[in-house]
């Protein structure tokens, strides 16, 4: 797997690493609608996970890649959705977090930052991401997403039913609307649609009351 994958299922990135008309962004903003989740983008150690007026709800993640340290940056996450603390250790792909527009944001994106070296306040070891960001990361995968489980006790219910039968990794993730929260599950990514298709099957027998969804990874 490549050093760096992209840290959502889109790659639409609507704001580049110190243009001239932002010299001072020192990321990359990767903006679409609805519902998408944070991946960590290299396996490595959670140094802050936190929420930042500027950064909003914020991940950083600290990686060491051939004796080179690294730190990655996802920003402006939905509120309640991050899934990682300090000090853990995180699986390049594991789910951090959801797509959000907290902190100083104006629409849902995501704000991503590689640093070749630690994070600082004056970003001097920022690199544009864009450049280290997997080349042959353009295949598509697939996640499934399940319906949402209003009920804790459902929730762990479910997870065990799927693990009895399958080994798929398996990603809590939660649903923050004040009104209606919740959780749902997302597997680890298939490689092809049909794996996917397949796979939806037999977690829709696994847990028949509730909706399978195949998701872009």
């Amino acid at each position: 797997m490549a050093t760096f994958i992209w840290p959502t299922t889109t790659k639409r990135v609507t704001s580049g690493f110190r243009t001239p008309s932002r010299p001072n962004h020192h990321g990359i903003d990767i903006a679409e609608s609805g519902y998408h989740p944070i991946y960590a983008s290299a396996s490595g150690t959670v140094a802050r996970s936190y929420n930042s007026t500027s950064y909003g709800q914020c991940i950083m993640i600290v990686h060491n890649v051939n004796g080179q340290t690294w730190e990655t940056v996802y920003a402006h996450m939905r509120d309640g959705s991050r899934r990682v603390s300090e000090g853990q250790t995180v699986r390049q792909g594991q789910i951090i977090g959801v797509m959000g527009n907290t902190g100083q944001s104006y629409g849902q994106h995501l704000h991503f930052e590689l640093h070749k070296g630690r994070w600082n306040s004056n970003k001097s070891n920022a690199v544009n991401p864009i450049n280290y960001l997997d080349k042959e990361d353009n295949k598509m995968r697939y996640r499934l997403r399940t319906g949402k489980f209003n009920y804790a006790e459902d929730l762990v219910k479910a997870k065990a039913d799927i693990k009895k039968e399958q080994k798929w990794a398996l990603y809590e993730v939660p649903e923050s609307l004040d009104w209606n929260p919740g959780y749902r599950i997302i597997t680890a990514a298939f490689d092809s649609k049909k794996e996917a298709e397949n796979a939806r099957v037999k977690l829709r027998r696994i847990i028949p009351d509730y909706a399978v969804y195949i998701i872009e990874a």
